[in-house]
């Protein structure tokens, strides 16, 4: 009996370690696809300096409530000369998300309000930003389905101008039979004739 229990608990113990080692595999999992979607999306920081700069010089909105999504950017302001002075990877461009604002994040009202404070103290402001998703290199299902449609458009026609030309040499073909049966009976009635021319001589 104490070897059974003892058996049993081994047991329970080997499960409960699995299943231990399926939640770090997952947590895993979860963070190396964070990396990677923060990769694809392009991650990074810009430092920016207030001075003389009256405005940030994007219009953004705050509906997710964490997070402040770019709408547009306008010509004049310390991002768009960010941008003049950056190469194309680091733009803050429309669909761009800024993630934190000096350190804080997650709660876009207060970052949007620590924005106005930063620019009126004409301080530094340092934005996480993450640019919009990367366009996805495969064609999508729409656009393959449509490649379909064409081609099989393509083949449709094929098929048509095909039977379109058979019928046009069977057309050619009964032509071309009248043709010969016309001549043969001109050749017919030409020969009646002369045995006939013949039969008055005799």
């Amino acid at each position: 009996a104490a070897k059974a229990k003892a058996k049993e608990k081994e047991r329970a113990e080997r499960k409960a370690a699995d299943a231990k080692a399926e939640v770090a595999k997952a947590a895993a999992a979860a963070e190396a696809a964070k990396v990677e979607e923060a990769k694809l999306r392009r991650d990074f920081i810009a430092t920016l300096d207030m001075t003389g700069q009256p405005t940030l010089g994007v219009e953004v909105d705050w509906a997710d409530g964490r997070s402040l999504y770019v709408k547009s950017v306008q010509h004049g302001g310390a991002i768009p000369e960010w941008n003049r002075t950056r190469p194309p990877d680091f733009y803050v461009v429309p669909g761009s998300r800024i993630l934190a604002v000096n350190g804080y994040s997650d709660n876009a009202e207060t970052m949007a309000s620590l924005c106005r404070e930063l620019i009126a103290a004409q301080a530094m402001v340092q934005l996480r930003i993450r640019g919009p998703p990367l366009p996805p290199t495969t064609p999508p299902q729409k656009e393959k389905a449509k490649e379909k449609e064409q081609e099989l458009g393509s083949d449709d026609e094929k098929v048509k101008k095909e039977k379109k030309d058979k019928g046009k040499d069977k057309e050619k073909d009964k032509e071309d039979k009248k043709e010969k049966e016309e001549k043969d009976r001109k050749k017919e009635k030409k020969r009646e004739k002369k045995e006939k021319e013949k039969d008055k001589e005799r």
